[in-house]
């Protein structure tokens, strides 16, 4: 899969966990330690998430990883 899909769809998988919890870009920055620019970054597919905070924020979310990348 390319980088540019893999963003694509983590972005959108991202958004709708954040939607469903209720939880802010500077409230997943709290939880995470990943900065709010970081974080949006990811929303908006400029930057591909390293996977160490894709984890990170799966368990913010209270998600399973596999929820946010596929």
């Amino acid at each position: 899969m390319s980088d540019k899909k893999w963003m694509h769809i983590f972005a959108c998988n991202l958004l709708w966990a954040m939607e469903t919890e209720g939880v802010s870009q500077r409230e997943l920055a709290s939880k995470t330690g990943i900065s709010e620019n970081a974080i949006s970054n990811y929303v908006n597919e400029n930057r591909k998430a390293e996977i160490t905070n894709v984890i990170k924020i799966a368990d913010a979310l209270h998600y399973d990883i596999r929820d946010l990348i596929y």
